[in-house]
């Protein structure tokens, strides 16, 4: 393994480190709301790099708990980890509902 690859291994796992707490923090969250979530996107493919984001499903066609008291909490989860957090809805992505992780 050359150097760079030594670094850019370090930065991707500090990376998924980070992902992995935010999607913790938001399973958690969305429970107490009672709002079914996915992931998709590299952090469910498991092709995280540095720069990933974590992308956010909503399941289901009622996103009536999907309130601005949701949306704040994701973004101050996002804050906390400094990552940014794809919110999506279901119901306007429907295609995305074949990749998910729970």
């Amino acid at each position: 393994m050359t150097r760079l690859e030594a670094i850019m291994a370090k930065r991707r796992a500090r990376r998924l480190q980070k992902l992995d707490a935010a999607a913790d923090a938001v399973r958690t969250m969305a429970g107490r709301h009672g709002v079914p979530i996915g992931f998709f996107g590299s952090y469910a493919r498991g092709t995280v790099s540095p720069g990933s984001d974590l992308d956010v499903l909503v399941l289901g066609h009622d996103v009536s708990r999907v309130t601005e008291d949701f949306r704040r909490e994701i973004e101050r989860i996002g804050a906390d980890q400094d990552i940014a957090i794809d919110l999506r809805l279901e119901r306007d992505a429907p295609h995305l509902r074949m990749d998910i992780k729970p």
